[in-house]
């Protein structure tokens, strides 16, 4: 993800990027020759430069903390790849540094920037839709073997979660930011294709909206060849549906705008069938968003609360799957870790 990062950061003309770091001096020298900065091997070194105001944190999900730490605690503001951390407790001690702190912390949520996404918020809160009754997401993607067997975190339970957590996550956080929070889910994951790994490869889940909407969220990682994101919510006074930043249905009070669906869709790779598959556009946009934030004092558009809410839902996802059983929002303790991340805390 750094390389996303590293591309939105130098299309944006008034930020400058300053350095990679990685513990594997190597790969930070690579993309600093890639796209300019200084590589280091230890963080503490780059959070020491006084000309270095935001860190961005791409590294697997289960280390995201102790470089959040430091940074907020260097008087650094956050951007961190969802998840924020893989528990409630860890994201809790990040956001609370932050504030502490008084720097700014956002996660990762790219997706919300994509321009049939964003529409589709304005016209919720205009009301056009109506009271949303039905929302679900599908995403049947590929990855292969080769793509799980790369990095010794991917397919883990200790450092990437699971599919839910490390892929689906951004469409669940779409779902909530569409519905608004969740009552209640019911879940059922599975290993179908990737046996080597640890974690799911592919799972469905039902979720009832503190509104009382329903929903369903439907993703994998064994689906050949892939096919793109297709998201749709239905509301008393019409439907959308949009397939990775494609609008297919706009239809609202009896008639289907097609100048929206023009005027709001675009050919793009959305990650269906690998892990580049896609643009750094909306990193951009959120990137220019945090800086905004910072410079007019204000929160971001994506806070690390707003990442904290998709992960209570990820979590209950696999709560509900290990137990079998309907489990409600919000999550009492952290019991929701058990046989999935034990020894993690």
């Amino acid at each position: 993800m750094s390389a996303f990062h590293a591309k939105a950061v130098n299309a944006i003309e008034d930020a400058r990027l300053i350095g990679f770091v990685d513990v594997v001096k190597e790969k930070a020298r690579r993309r600093a020759e890639e796209f300019g900065g200084q590589a280091y091997d230890d963080v503490r070194r780059l959070l020491e430069r006084k000309d270095v105001h935001v860190v961005t944190i791409c590294t697997p999900n289960g280390l995201h903390e102790e470089i959040a730490l430091a940074a907020a605690a260097a008087g650094k503001h956050i951007i961190v790849e969802k998840p924020p951390e893989l528990t409630l407790e860890r994201t809790d001690r990040i956001i609370a540094a932050c504030r502490r702190a008084g720097v700014k912390c956002s996660t990762v949520l790219q997706s919300r920037f994509r321009v049939p996404m964003a529409a589709l918020k304005r016209t919720l809160e205009s009301g056009a839709l109506g009271k949303v009754l039905v929302g679900d997401v599908t995403m049947k993607w590929f990855r292969t073997d080769a793509y799980y067997q790369r990095d010794a975190w991917r397919g883990t339970k200790s450092l990437e979660g699971g599919m839910f957590m490390h892929l689906a996550f951004h469409y669940i956080d779409l779902l909530r930011w569409f519905m608004g929070p969740v009552k209640s889910v019911l879940a059922k994951t599975a290993r179908l294709l990737h046996h080597a790994i640890e974690t799911e490869d592919t799972g469905m889940a039902i979720l009832e909206f503190a509104s009382g909407a329903v929903g369903i969220v439907e993703a994998s990682t064994a689906a050949k060849p892939g096919r793109d994101v297709r998201l749709e919510l239905h509301g008393e006074r019409g439907s959308v549906q949009i397939e990775g930043e494609r609008v297919q249905q706009w239809w609202i009070d009896g008639r289907e705008d097609e100048e929206a669906k023009a005027r709001l869709s675009r050919e793009a790779p959305t990650a269906s069938g690998s892990e580049t598959a896609f643009d750094w556009e909306e990193h951009r946009l959120q990137i220019l968003d945090v800086i905004d934030a910072i410079r007019n004092n204000r929160d971001p558009a994506v806070t690390g609360e707003d990442g904290r809410n998709a992960l209570e839902i990820v979590l209950a996802i696999y709560r509900s799957a290990e137990t079998g059983c309907e489990v409600t929002l919000p999550l009492s303790d952290e019991s929701v870790l058990g046989r999935h991340f034990s020894g993690i805390i």
